[in-house]
């Protein structure tokens, strides 16, 4: 049976959402918003199963990478405590040396 870990997300991936949704919804229709939206956190959530799945983030190998479509999912996996740490949410042809550094706020 895979390890289930818990799912949480930083302030920063919250930010990066909303600001993906508001962006969406100045350039398309509703119903699109709400699907790519839908596909975010799908993959969110399907990161609680086997997140070693995914690649490792090219700029800090601390860290992994999901890609939804157009969006890149970085995250963090903490093994002893089986959670998953969505570190930021990020349009895939954004420059990543730009968030290499991935400042992060643990609050």
């Amino acid at each position: 049976m895979p390890s289930i870990y818990k799912v949480s997300l930083t302030p920063e991936a919250l930010e990066d959402f909303e600001e993906i949704i508001l962006n969406l919804r100045g350039i398309t229709w509703l119903s699109s918003v709400r699907k790519w939206a839908n596909k975010i956190i799908n993959k969110i959530e399907s990161l609680a199963v086997f997140p070693e799945g995914h690649p490792m983030y090219e700029y800090d190998e601390r860290f992994r990478s999901a890609k939804v479509g157009k969006y890149r999912i970085i995250f963090e996996i903490s093994k002893d405590e089986k959670i998953v740490s969505v570190l930021r949410i990020v349009y895939a042809r954004r420059n990543l040396k730009e968030i290499g550094d991935l400042k992060i706020d643990y609050k």
